[in-house]
């Protein structure tokens, strides 16, 4: 992988990783709002903390892979599966920066 690639590619995942950890911000601020007086109203309310809730476990579980992939950066085996050590193709670490697995061990053949 050559420099600018990999400089290209932590900025991605820097740039993804600040916009989620924005997101769960706003989720959390969403959280602290107190609940409507109206019972009807608070009803509609959990049912929107629940998806809430939902959307930031999907965010954090990127969060962390985000970080794993940074670290894997520093570290020089980006780009390498974790399971066979083969190289992950390019377009799949394009499409999903945070990959750790070839499309073979992934099962995605």
């Amino acid at each position: 992988m050559n420099p600018s690639s990999t400089s290209d590619i932590e900025r991605r995942l820097l740039d993804e990783r600040r916009r989620l950890g924005q997101k769960i911000l706003r989720i959390e601020a969403d959280f602290a709002d107190p609940m409507d007086d109206d019972l009807s109203e608070q009803a509609v309310e959990r049912e929107d903390d629940e998806a809430l809730e939902g959307e930031e476990k999907i965010a954090a579980t990127r969060l962390q892979a985000i970080d794993a992939a940074l670290a894997r950066l520093r570290e020089g085996t980006y780009g390498f599966c974790i399971h066979c050590g083969e190289a992950i193709a390019p377009q799949r670490l394009i499409a999903m920066p945070e990959a750790v697995s070839c499309i073979t061990c992934a099962g995605i053949a």
